[in-house]
């Protein structure tokens, strides 16, 4: 979508730029949401589930867990 809105206006570096910069912010506010401060499952769940993938644990992180993954729902 970034290349076509960059086509239609005429390859204007300036609207290329905006572009580009928006899409660096909702990036970085996806890997902030989803990837700082995220704790492991305790050792029993890997323990009855077995080693089977990687589980975040997002019910025990901080409180500002909901505003982060809000903000990520948001920047859609």
């Amino acid at each position: 979508m970034c290349m076509r809105a960059y086509a239609f206006t005429g390859r204007d570096k300036r609207v290329l730029v905006l572009l580009l910069s928006c899409y660096a912010v909702l990036v970085g506010v996806h890997i902030w949401g989803f990837c700082m401060n995220i704790e492991e499952m305790p050792a029993l769940f890997y323990i009855l589930l077995g080693d089977s993938g990687c589980f975040p644990n997002y019910g025990l992180s901080d409180d500002l867990l909901s505003m982060r993954l809000g903000v990520s729902v948001l920047t859609f």
